[in-house]
């Protein structure tokens, strides 16, 4: 009995003296695959070439609720909100039946101007009949929307094949710029006319042939 005893004691004195530590383990300590991937919450990510796990170099991105980001915002301030990084110049908040709600597509709404489209979000803009997207020039149908791309650049509407292209030749851009400082901030090599409207400028000053393209030549060096 006393020897049973004396094992016993010796036995939780020795379990005293011992130090547990209880903290997480680090990445570098999981060894396997598996144990690696199942620590994901730890920011572990497991290296194929070198079979070893480390802390990941590939940032997580948070899952963002629209729906309740877009929920604080009053109607002014809604179709200009910004809730996420991709989104660009454009709103990811639309005002929709008295409330802003996380903007879906502009094609759903029913409106004939600018304005009544703007007012849903920032993206939209009238084909006179529906909200179409602010989208490059070629995917315009109408000639109503073909006024400018996603990038602020001209579009021109081709009235012989009934379809928007960029307006990318001076005889493209709009007929009421009548200087040639209008031109050619649109197109570098473009000048004026009589009565408004952008044609090519002359290669050289010589070549000018109106008093009003009288201002640089087509490059600009003299």
């Amino acid at each position: 009995m006393n020897q049973k005893f004396f094992i016993l004691s010796l036995m939780l004195a020795l379990a005293a003296s011992q130090t547990y530590s209880l903290t997480s383990c680090t990445c570098a300590q999981l060894l396997s695959e598996g144990d690696c991937t199942k620590n994901a919450s730890l920011g572990c990510s497991w290296d194929s070439t070198k079979k070893a796990c480390a802390v990941s170099t590939t940032p997580v991105t948070p899952v963002m609720t629209y729906a309740a980001y877009c929920d604080t915002f009053a109607e002014t301030d809604c179709p200009k909100a910004k809730p996420c990084t991709d989104c660009g110049s454009y709103a990811a908040c639309a005002w929709v039946d008295s409330k802003c709600t996380y903007f879906t597509g502009c094609t759903a709404f029913a409106k004939t101007t600018d304005s009544d489209c703007q007012a849903i979000s920032n993206r939209c803009i009238t084909d006179g009949t529906h909200c179409v997207e602010v989208d490059a020039c070629n995917t315009y149908k109408k000639q109503l929307p073909c006024v400018k791309n996603t990038a602020g650049s001209l579009c021109y509407w081709d009235a012989t094949n009934n379809t928007c292209v960029d307006a990318n030749t001076c005889d493209k851009l709009p007929v009421n710029l009548a200087t040639d400082s209008d031109c050619r901030a649109l197109i570098s090599t473009c000048t004026t006319k009589t009565g408004g409207e952008c044609v090519d400028s002359g290669n050289n000053c010589s070549d000018q042939t109106l008093e009003i393209q009288c201002v640089w030549n087509k490059l600009k060096t003299t």
